[in-house]
């Protein structure tokens, strides 16, 4: 395919110098945590992750948490990648209109209570 991947194992979305692991790509990076502030999840700083993802959970307040956590940590990872190997720069932009298509894509799974309360929660997202 011809990539031209580097060996630098710094994290390329935010820059900083800080080796990218899971825990600085999805929690720790400036790009990752200016997502959270956007979709108003405040992760708790537990040491335990199974805590951790309870206690956010808890306080993001809707039934459909799973779902919005995982999608960010998705489209985060695509941003990632499309930088590694396209050279594409990550933007919140590009992001946030990744993330609003799929996510907007899978209310038709959610229970039909949910339905309402995750549209009314896209809808008034900064």
């Amino acid at each position: 395919r011809h990539w031209h991947v580097t060996s630098d194992f710094t994290c390329v979305l935010c820059h900083s110098g800080i080796w990218e692991d899971w825990q600085h790509l999805f929690f720790g990076c400036q790009f990752s945590q200016r997502i959270w502030n956007y979709l108003q999840i405040q992760w708790s700083a537990d040491v335990d992750l199974k805590q951790i993802i309870r206690d956010t959970q808890r306080s993001f307040g809707h039934p459909f948490f799973v779902e919005v956590a995982a999608m960010s940590c998705w489209h985060i990872w695509k941003q990632r990648n499309r930088c590694v190997f396209e050279g594409i720069r990550p933007s919140f932009r590009s992001w946030r209109r990744d993330f609003v298509e799929d996510i907007s894509l899978l209310q038709h799974r959610f229970k039909p209570p949910w339905i309402a309360p995750f549209l009314l929660w896209l809808r008034f997202l900064p």
